[in-house]
């Protein structure tokens, strides 16, 4: 029963990951690390990744590095879902170290029928633009859209939008583009999420 637990509550600090809700995740994070029982338990690979995760989060990328090369060492022994994960996880670690070829390489390679988790459309999306490829950044913006609204993500929604937006070269006199600035500024005050308004706002100003 409490591995069963230990399973549930893993992929419930997965879920807050995705959400960015943070004060969850550091809950969990903290109740975690006091857990011995994961340290002998098949879930070790899949906590560890989420660690990872969690690291990056919080912008301490060598620290989530430190574990990933680990974890690269027995590879072999990870779930389908697990190697995709760690995919995910080192896509993750090149955007945060400015690597967006290896990004774009690496999120790529990821296999959607083993690897339920679309969050990383979006990540694909940032490394692309980091390239300065619209078109793909674009497109992955919108598949990562689609996947947030479809777990009632508001939040992230407004993310993958302004990333949708800033590939989208100005109309001439930018009402179009002005508008839908405007329509994400008002989303953010209804989500209450003034970090994200002052993002759409520097994107606008920009």
């Amino acid at each position: 029963t409490k591995l069963r637990n230990l399973k549930d509550r893993l992929y419930q600090w997965q879920d807050v990951i995705i959400m960015q809700l943070f004060d969850e995740m550091d809950l969990i994070n903290d109740e975690l690390e006091k857990e011995d029982l994961i340290q002998i338990s098949e879930y070790i690979n899949l906590y560890q990744l989420l660690r990872v995760r969690y690291l990056l989060m919080h912008n301490l990328p060598d620290d989530a590095f430190n574990i990933i090369h680990v974890i690269q060492k027995n590879e072999h022994k990870l779930s389908p879902y697990e190697a995709n994960l760690l995919k995910h996880v080192l896509g993750i670690y090149y955007l945060a170290k400015h690597e967006n070829l290896h990004a774009v390489h690496t999120l790529k390679s990821i296999d959607e029928s083993d690897y339920n988790n679309k969050e990383y459309t979006y990540h694909l999306a940032a490394a692309y633009h980091s390239i300065e490829s619209p078109v793909m950044a674009y497109y992955y913006a919108d598949k990562s859209r689609q996947f947030f609204k479809e777990i009632n993500n508001y939040l992230r929604v407004i993310d993958a939008e302004m990333l949708m937006l800033i590939q989208v070269k100005d109309d001439g006199e930018f009402k179009e583009t002005n508008q839908r600035f405007q329509n994400l500024i008002k989303s953010c005050e209804l989500c209450h999420s003034p970090d994200r308004k002052a993002r759409v706002l520097h994107n606008l100003a920009f």
